[in-house]
């Protein structure tokens, strides 16, 4: 009994030690579980500061928080940018002017250039300056039956005729769809889903929804692709002459040179002005191409020389089941 009772007063310490060993470890573990949630959590307090103030802030403090949400990639956000591209309350008064603006960011986004070359094609774009005009109009409302007016005068530029402070009230929607747009790219790929479920949300303002379906429709329009029907497509493109692709609305181009003695220079670049094909062919040549993870087929099915008219080329464009 007495050798129990001294074996565990000496073994008193030692538990006493290791108890506090494992006190502090466990401390330790929690402090450092502690600062990853208050890392964790930083960026969502920011979020929410900034969500904050995009609903109830001032001009400048709204424009601050679009900026900030797309570097933080809040797709949270997504729907409140849209809903942020608004009008001041001015009234529509005063003399009528008439007031060109520049819309060519905004109905033609510009592709990356890649290095050591500039764009080759201009790509003028109606579709996309019609939608905005819609968009516009929906947004003055008011504003515009007071006898201004809002056309196209281009497909990259806006004619105002109205009162100069209706047209503060337009640059004002372009700037902010400007803001929000850069906003978007900073958040990238994840943003086009949030505008695709936007585009469809019947719960979201028909305003908001349209807005989404500009975006997209922009995004879609300046990104390289080809969607063809079964079997293909044929196309005829004239000697020295250049003409978009079948089915890539207008983000791919094919190029013929000089059409001699059954030979002709090919090529096929995108808006950036880098070439997919570039190479001599004759009738009966298949040359092939990769775009967005697809291979397509060029095949030359005629090489044809006139002598009134000029000579072209028969091609059928083809995708690789």
């Amino acid at each position: 009994m007495s050798t129990v009772l001294l074996v565990l007063v000496l073994a008193l310490p030692v538990a006493r030690k290791r108890g506090r060993r494992f006190a502090i470890g466990s401390a330790g573990v929690a402090l450092g579980v502690l600062v990853l949630g208050l890392l964790a959590s930083k960026d969502r307090l920011r979020e929410e500061w900034y969500l904050h103030r995009l609903r109830a802030g001032t001009a400048a403090e709204k424009d601050h928080a679009i900026e900030k949400l797309g570097d933080l990639r809040c797709l949270r956000a997504v729907p409140l940018l849209l809903e942020s591209i608004g009008l001041d309350s001015a009234p529509p008064e005063g003399p009528q002017v008439l007031t060109l603006l520049d819309v060519e960011d905004l109905v033609q986004p510009e592709p990356p250039a890649s290095p050591g070359r500039r764009p080759r094609f201009q790509r003028p774009n109606m579709t996309q300056a019609r939608t905005l005009l819609d968009l516009l109009e929906e947004c003055l409302g008011a504003k515009m039956a007071s006898g201004g007016e809002l056309r196209a005068a281009g497909p990259t530029q806006l004619a105002v005729q109205a009162p100069e402070s209706v047209v503060r009230s337009v640059t004002s929607v372009l700037d902010t769809m400007r803001k929000v747009r850069r906003s978007l790219e900073r958040m990238g790929e994840p943003a086009v889903a949030e505008l695709e479920k936007l585009a469809r949300d019947d719960s979201r303002s028909p305003l908001v929804r349209r807005f989404a379906e500009f975006e997209l429709a922009c995004r879609k329009s300046s990104t390289p692709h080809i969607v063809l029907p079964k079997g293909g497509k044929g196309f005829t493109v004239v000697q020295r002459e250049t003409v978009a692709a079948p089915g890539s609305d207008e983000t791919v181009y094919v190029s013929v040179g000089d059409i001699t003695g059954g030979q002709t220079q090919l090529r096929v670049d995108l808006l950036d002005g880098s070439s997919l094909v570039e190479r001599s062919v004759t009738t009966g040549d298949v040359v092939g191409f990769d775009l967005q993870g697809k291979r397509f087929h060029l095949r030359v099915k005629q090489l044809r020389n006139r002598f009134i008219s000029d000579d072209y080329a028969v091609l059928i464009l083809e995708e690789e089941d």
